[in-house]
């Protein structure tokens, strides 16, 4: 995991489809305009003001991307099999 320098790049790194987290079980990415907060077999969608005003003074890492983190096709056949 690679320390990100500053609060401006963790945002850049959203925007361009990377995963970050802040200890290397939190992982967020952006997807569909709001920001996924994935933990502990949790995920929350947040705005992205609101992450802004929760995370911005943490210290964020960029994840290796090799494609172990998030599978979005399994989420969303999940999510649409188990719709509430």
């Amino acid at each position: 995991m690679e320390k990100i320098a500053s609060f401006e790049e963790v945002l850049l790194y959203l925007k361009d489809k990377a995963v970050i987290s802040t200890n290397g079980k939190n992982m967020f990415y952006l997807k569909d305009g709001n920001i996924i907060h994935k933990f502990n077999g949790n995920s929350l969608s947040i705005k992205k003001e609101d992450f802004i005003a929760l995370y911005k003074d943490e210290e964020f890492y960029l994840l290796d991307d090799d494609g172990a983190y998030i599978d979005e096709q399994k989420d969303e056949a999940y999510y649409r099999y188990y719709k509430k």
